[in-house]
């Protein structure tokens, strides 16, 4: 069984996750011997906290697709960004400040925990009247976000996006941990991936995820989740009918 991981901070000098070359090394290096087979690398885009970093992230991504293609020539990967959603953000997509996943119209976008359902909402018909479909990143964090606001929310073409850390049981908390397991119950979910940022604080663990996942929910809802929707997200088959 092979994964898909569609948020990672795997370029090393970009953000805080990888810090040097040899941490995203091994941070590939742990996903593939995990059976990941694609990766999306999305390092953080908000100029106000990590300033203008394109030039290293272009640079960091061209470095480590040359060390992929030598080690792991099966493993696939692809370049985008997670936008920090501020009102600002939408002149940051438009100008292609800042990048969408792969080659697609998909943007992986993350609120303030102390956004409300309003504020989401809003933030997200900002991005979808701009042409960008956004892909809620670690949707298990929003409290304030009603269930019943997400379900209409993909209803218009969003996804959602969990974090590994929320199945494979880092426990939050009650209400959090609640959360979750409504998400994933309700099938309020697309998409399971690590925000890998290193080997011990944040690791790749789409294995351990994929195998809880399949015990609770079943086989085929883990697959989606763990590998199959990412892969028709970029391969541009990803449809309303596929949500």
């Amino acid at each position: 069984m092979s994964f898909s991981d569609i948020h990672t901070h795997i370029l090393y000098g970009a953000d805080d996750g990888a810090k040097t070359r040899e941490d995203a090394f091994a941070i590939v290096k742990a996903s593939y011997e995990s059976g990941t087979r694609l990766i999306c690398a999305t390092p953080h885009f908000h100029p106000g906290y990590f300033g203008d970093n394109r030039e290293q992230i272009l640079h960091s991504f061209e470095v480590l697709c040359e060390h992929c293609s030598k080690n792991y020539p099966d493993l696939k990967l692809f370049l985008g960004n997670e936008l920090f959603y501020t009102y600002d953000s939408v002149s940051w997509v438009k100008n292609k400040l800042c990048l969408p996943m792969g080659s697609t119209e998909y943007m992986l976008v993350e609120f303030s925990v102390h956004s409300s359902d309003d504020e989401i909402a809003e933030g997200v018909d900002r991005l979808l009247n701009i042409g960008y479909i956004p892909i809620i990143a670690h949707a298990e964090r929003y409290g304030r976000l009603k269930c019943g606001r997400l379900a209409a929310l993909r209803e218009n073409g969003v996804l959602v996006q969990m974090n590994t850390e929320a199945v494979n049981g880092k426990r939050l908390g009650l209400g959090y941990n609640k959360r979750v397991k409504t998400l994933l119950t309700e099938g309020l979910v697309d998409f399971i991936s690590s925000d890998a940022h290193d080997l011990t604080r944040r690791p790749p663990q789409m294995d351990k995820s994929f195998k809880i996942l399949a015990e609770k929910y079943g086989h085929g809802y883990a697959e989606r989740l763990c590998r199959t929707n990412a892969e028709k997200l970029f391969c541009r088959e990803m449809t309303a009918e596929d949500i």
